[in-house]
């Protein structure tokens, strides 16, 4: 049996020379009892810990965060022990599930520290800056988000933001640049962007868990009047005044937070669509629809986008649907083409090309209904610095248009890995070109790094973070939003209907599905924090609304994975409301109102 994610990760790290607790893996398949026994032997720590590390935990697509059952600090002599009641605990977590896999687990050297942390980098697409939550008492409460204080951190002292970074005290100076450090090499062994999770001590960080970031932390300032706020009002070249059909919409939710270089990239390439739209009988005169917030979220002129799939006649779905099989041919034929004879260098023509078949496919799949709008997309997939390694297709006649949709995504996704490995191999921040300068200066000169003007580069990357930074004064303990944080990027205001109030954040899995009863229509939870033994009960909640709790908990990870609104450091509202009230989020006050 492969072993897991979780265990893989933080082997790697430990054999590239990074601080780990020495661990042992445990596959009971073939477990060897006196295996156990050597490994606790030649330490010299007197405590441990029996993590899980079950299959699914940890993947690029979903984390699993807090899922499963690991035990606290143990002492060597009840090792052998309490691995027995771990695993079973993980079994009957694994059946609850409905899951088909063997429980594996590790056992890892306890480190008893008060100070720890989680970090994840880069933030968002800034490539020199990580966001972390940083503990007093112990990472486990950072983990559950009742301790923690959020943090942006430069890698590089050229990309400092003076106004956010240098007026923050971290613990220590020392710890800071420890920190630094490790993120540094991380990033020279891992291609994803990554979660850690690290402990500080005797002037050493440890790391102490490695995963990809699934689905980032993202602003909520998705309405017009907040928009105006932070006066974005030139929206494209031929508007200067906010226009009101510009709107947050689930196609803008689906895309997910785009740096300048992929949004530029996506415009263009829904502007090539055209061509391929109206082959198949939609108007498609203009796809000037999209517009990129500093912050990198993607507003939706709703007109212009629904214009642009108006019928060019009243026989254009008969059409369609007389079409389809020499459609789907063509496209067949293409994809054979392609794998037959496709090269390792990024080609503009090609992408074009995929990408237009991809949105044909999309339609044909869907018939062109309301489902169009549906999560075809996934968060952070056009996103250009993230590099993911993806299985090289192979070609199979697909007789489906839902199977010719998924394979073309994966051709897409395939060739766009090609320029993100071009551009990454350049020792500057490309995500901050517009697309079209890039392929002014590929086209015009085999010496591409040598033809950038770094400093300007430099110049954009701090001016855009300086205006896309706002939604970390959600995180700031000093902000003056009453609404500090929602962990995804769903409309804030969608947050209305019955409460739940929980004082008593300390009630069990088994109290808390009595507090749910009945469980015929969902709540919005309201408590001091969440407490990772109920993560799995996240979609049986409308929303999640916390005094405490850090953006990077487990609990938020999951919210942000499973699209629940997850709003923190709300603070005494559990005594503004009680069970039974039904609430609304009042946009003019910013705030969380009683019916």
């Amino acid at each position: 049996m492969e072993e897991s994610n979780k265990f893989k990760y933080l082997n790697i790290a430990k054999n590239k020379g990074i601080n780990v607790p020495d661990l042992i893996y445990i596959n009971f398949e073939n477990y060897n009892q006196d295996t156990v026994k050597l490994f606790l032997k030649k330490s010299s720590s007197k405590y441990f810990i029996i993590r899980s590390a079950i299959q699914v935990e940890d993947s690029i697509s979903k984390s699993y965060a807090g899922h499963f059952y690991s035990s606290s600090k143990i002492s060597k002599e009840n090792i052998l022990k309490e691995l027995l009641t771990v695993k079973n605990k993980n079994e009957e977590l694994i059946t609850e599930y409905n899951l088909d896999l063997k429980v594996t687990l590790f056992i890892q050297e306890f480190i008893d520290s008060k100070i720890g942390g989680i970090s994840f980098f880069p933030w968002k697409y800034y490539s020199k800056h990580f966001l972390t939550n940083i503990s007093t008492s112990g990472i486990q409460n950072c983990v559950n988000g009742v301790d923690s204080t959020s943090y942006l951190i430069s890698i590089d002292k050229l990309f400092k933001i003076s106004k956010y970074e240098d007026s923050l005290n971290l613990i220590d100076e020392f710890i800071k640049e420890k920190l630094i450090s490790l993120i540094l090499k991380l990033k020279e062994i891992f291609s994803f962007k990554f979660d850690i999770e690290w402990i500080y001590y005797n002037k050493q960080i440890y790391l102490v868990q490695i995963r990809p970031v699934t689905i980032e932390p993202s602003s909520i300032l998705n309405e017009n009047e907040n928009i105006k706020k932070y006066n974005i009002t030139q929206l494209n070249k031929n508007s200067t005044q906010l226009e009101m059909n510009w709107q947050f919409t689930q196609f803008s939710e689906n895309l997910g937070i785009l740096s300048p270089l992929s949004f530029s990239l996506i415009q263009k390439l829904f502007n090539e669509s055209n061509t391929y739209l109206q082959e198949i009988n939609f108007k498609a005169l203009n796809s000037n629809y999209l517009h990129r917030l500093t912050n990198g979220q993607v507003l939706v002129n709703v007109d212009k986008y629904n214009s642009n799939f108006n019928n060019c006649s009243i026989f254009s779905a008969f059409l369609r649907g007389l079409n389809n099989y020499k459609q789907l041919n063509l496209i067949n034929e293409f994809i054979e083409n392609y794998l037959k004879s496709q090269k390792s260098k990024f080609n503009y023509n090609l992408i074009v090309k995929i990408f237009g078949y991809w949105q044909q496919s999309i339609i044909y799949s869907y018939g062109f209904k309301e489902k169009f709008n549906s999560n075809y997309y996934s968060h952070n997939e056009y996103e250009l610095t993230n590099i993911f390694p993806l299985p090289t297709p192979s070609f199979k006649y697909l007789k489906n248009w839902n199977l010719v949709k998924n394979l073309l995504k994966l051709l897409f996704l395939f060739e766009l890995n090609k320029l993100k490995i071009e551009l990454q191999k350049s020792n500057f921040d490309f995500q901050f070109l517009e697309f079209d300068y890039y392929l002014q200066i590929r086209h015009n000169s085999s010496h591409f790094s040598s033809s950038l003007n770094t400093s300007k580069i430099r110049e954009n990357y701090i001016k855009d973070l300086e205006l896309g930074v706002f939604d970390i004064e959600f995180f700031l303990e000093n902000s003056n939003q009453k609404v500090k944080s929602s962990l995804n990027s769903k409309k804030i205001k969608s947050i209305k209907g019955e409460v739940i109030v929980i004082k008593n954040s300390n009630l069990n899995l088994e109290q808390l599905h009595i507090t749910l009863i009945p469980k015929s229509e969902k709540k919005i939870l309201i408590s001091k924090y969440f407490k990772n033994e109920w993560i799995s009960q996240i979609e049986n909640f409308k929303a999640i609304i916390l005094e405490l709790g850090g953006e990077l908990s487990h609990s938020a990870i999951v919210a942000r994975e499973k699209n629940i609104p997850y709003v923190i450091q709300q603070k005494d509202i559990t005594s503004k409301f009680k069970t039974g009230d039904l609430i609304y989020y009042n946009s003019k006050t910013s705030s969380f109102e009683k019916k």
